[in-house]
């Protein structure tokens, strides 16, 4: 879960905000708050507090983490080095 105090976007508040919160600011940016995406083929997951995306190609990402679950084996991505495929 994410806490975020007094969070504005484009001047409106933003509370409590649900997984994938987005808000579009026309030409300027998309926000995505609480964005949470599947990563590891399912095993896993990717949050950050706040991605924010412009015309102009600028990707900004606050407070990012991930986890994954041990159990379950990982599956590379096609085009991304992983730890078990990565050059030594």
């Amino acid at each position: 879960m994410v806490h975020i105090t007094n969070l504005k976007v484009g001047g409106v508040p933003v509370i409590a905000p649900k997984a994938n919160l987005t808000i579009n600011i026309p030409l300027v940016a998309k926000v995505v708050v609480n964005e949470q995406v599947m990563t590891a083929g399912g095993a896993g997951i990717a949050v950050n507090a706040i991605h924010v995306r412009t015309p102009a190609g600028v990707d900004i990402m606050v407070s990012h983490a991930r986890a994954a679950r041990p159990d379950r084996p990982r599956q590379a991505v096609p085009g991304r080095l992983t730890t078990r495929n990565a050059p030594a």
